[in-house]
């Protein structure tokens, strides 16, 4: 194979990862405007599916961004929040898909947009962060619709020391309060209405 048909197998190849991404893009946008529907309950019930799922696959994983806060600050999941936030080490993401995600399929979740990683059930989603250096992550700051995926090391440094803190009785794992003061600010502490949490969540950019 010469220098000219590798040029063109990996333009071809990335124009195919990168058609792959939009339409996950649309789709995505598409489900949000016509199937989702935010559901407290169904958040919580899908979190403990997920962490029994996660546990059972023997696979560790946090709870991040907002849903790292809410159990934090709240012991809970915040109200009205839009989804469930996890991250998994970027190592165990083959035994992730090999071994948690058809359990997870087995109790209704379906693959919901594979870049980045989420999967729903009962109209409510979970996304899914695969960490780790040299990658890209959710929790380092999406701020605008089709950006990028900025690097994990923007969060990775303060991510451990691990705590645990509980929602409905259930022990998760919680990334640093410097994680939560770096995504949230300082007074992270303080509850916000619907209307602000909603504007801090869709224009955070680390």
């Amino acid at each position: 194979m010469n220098t000219t048909q590798i040029i063109i197998i990996s333009t071809v190849i990335i124009i195919i990862v990168i058609l792959i991404c939009i339409c996950d893009t649309i789709y995505f946008g598409m489900w949000k405007l016509l199937k989702y529907k935010q559901n407290y309950e169904v958040l919580l019930e899908n979190l403990e599916i997920f962490k029994y799922c996660m546990d059972y696959s023997n696979i560790f994983f946090w709870l991040s961004e907002g849903t790292a806060l809410g159990c934090i600050r709240d012991n809970n999941i915040i109200e009205y929040d839009s989804d469930v936030d996890v991250g998994i080490w970027y190592e165990d993401k083959e035994k992730f898909f090999k071994y948690c995600l058809p359990m997870l399929k087995s109790y209704g979740f379906k693959v919901l947009r594979r870049y980045p990683f989420s999967i729903h059930r009962k109209n409510n989603y979970i996304d899914v962060d695969f960490t780790g250096r040299n990658k890209k992550c959710m929790a380092a700051g999406i701020s605008r619709p089709f950006q990028s995926m900025r690097d994990c090391e923007l969060v990775m440094d303060t991510l451990e020391p691990f705590q645990h803190s509980h929602i409905n009785n259930k022990m998760y794992y919680v990334p640093s309060i410097e994680y939560i003061e770096k995504l949230f600010g300082k007074e992270w502490y303080i509850p916000l209405s619907k209307n602000e949490h909603n504007k801090q969540v869709s224009s955070r950019g680390i």
